[in-house]
């Protein structure tokens, strides 16, 4: 994977327009828009904080509404939800996961679900690391569903060894196969309930570049799930600094998560992240502005989010800048909303930094040519001078 999308985490994930519905039969209600509104009821599960519990209040939610409605309508309910909602915009990544999971119940072909997905593009890639996630997780009737239909490829603590190697084969789509991969490391951990013993399956995934985003699974599971709740609660560190490498880097990428749960300011979770050895530091401060920090700006509106960028000194300022600018990209698959964004920086150096790192999230991860990047420069920049600029690095 290229490095850019690879070290910073691009997973191209949410949610749109949904394709090819109609190729599968699912024995349900006909789409039934705003017969049954998400937004209360997910910021009802928002309130369950203790170990997994709100996982597992989303899971029980979106279940629940598989059984009456079809998919197109639960994503088209949940990107309305988005709309309503500061903290669901906020807590996306958790929400679209379970949405991925229950997903896949109903689909239950791993290829189908991600191409039924295959035009959502927030959340930060939770949609289909739930997908994967959910095949790792036992279903009733010993990997049955409750029509008594096989769960397809579910798998067993016993089958990791020769399953993980191939797993993502069946993922067509290259652009979507890290999202794969990601998943495992999820999946895995949820299965095995043994940080070391999971990472060390990642290392069965053929391709070493891939390590790290099943790496990064994990920890985002070990997280997530609850197990690390009641673990080393004064330790914010934890538990990064018992690995090395490509495993020490992917822990502290997603380390925001633990570090906003212990309720650190933003400053403090800056300054926590700068205390891990070098490269880690500056990763767990790009997880923070992708996971985190953009789902603000999209919550809040971008002048908050860039006044705190630029009260950081100039190393965290421009990872903070780039962050949430490759996420905002991801978003709308254009200039729409990062090159705004990147306007706003009274900095030149990170305004010029902030534009390039969206043409390059845009041209490696969406395959947007220069052509289309010049245009998106003019129509989205207002200010001229800027807009130039935004000209010279696309």
């Amino acid at each position: 994977m290229n490095p850019i999308l690879a070290l910073t985490g691009v997973f191209f994930i949410g949610v749109g327009a949904v394709i090819l519905i109609s190729r599968f039969e699912y024995n349900r209600s006909d789409t039934a828009i705003g017969v049954l509104a998400l937004a209360p009821q997910i910021e009802n599960c928002m309130a369950e904080n203790a170990g997994g519990a709100r996982a597992r209040c989303y899971n029980d939610l979106f279940a629940d509404y598989l059984e009456r409605y079809d998919p197109e309508s639960l994503f088209a309910q949940f990107e309305k939800a988005m709309s309503e909602s500061a903290d669901i915009r906020r807590d996306c990544h958790q929400v679209i996961h379970a949405i991925g999971r229950e997903t896949h119940a109903v689909v239950k072909n791993i290829a189908d679900t991600f191409e039924m997905g295959r035009d959502l593009t927030l959340c930060a890639g939770g949609y289909f690391h739930g997908a994967v996630e959910k095949m790792f997780r036992p279903s009733v009737n010993s990997g049955q569903d409750p029509d008594n239909e096989p769960i397809e490829e579910h798998i067993s603590a016993g089958e990791l060894e020769t399953k993980i190697p191939v797993l993502c084969a069946a993922v067509k789509d290259e652009s979507r196969k890290d999202e794969c991969y990601h998943g495992i490391g999820h999946g895995t951990l949820y299965l095995l309930e043994d940080l070391t013993k999971s990472l060390g399956f990642c290392n069965l995934i053929l391709t070493k570049q891939n390590h790290f985003s099943c790496y990064s699974g994990v920890f985002m599971e070990h997280e997530l799930s609850g197990m690390a709740f009641d673990v080393n609660v004064d330790d914010p560190h934890y538990p990064c600094r018992d690995f090395k490498s490509q495993q020490l880097y992917a822990c502290y990428y997603v380390q925001s998560f633990r570090l906003v749960r212990l309720g650190f300011s933003k400053e403090d979770i800056v300054k926590t992240c700068r205390e891990a050895p070098s490269p880690a530091g500056a990763m767990c401060v790009r997880g923070y502005g992708i996971f985190h920090l953009a789902h603000e700006a999209l919550a809040e509106g971008f002048p908050p989010t860039v006044q705190f960028c630029e009260s950081l000194d100039r190393a965290n300022a421009r990872v903070c800048a780039e962050a949430v600018a490759s996420r905002l990209a991801a978003h709308m698959t254009s200039g729409e909303l990062a090159m705004p964004f990147c306007a706003l920086f009274e900095s030149e150096y990170i305004r010029k930094r902030c534009f390039n790192y969206t043409a390059d999230v845009l041209r490696l991860g969406h395959k947007i040519d220069r052509d289309a990047l010049i245009a998106d420069c003019r129509e989205y920049v207002a200010d001229a001078s800027r807009a130039e600029e935004c000209v010279a690095e696309a």
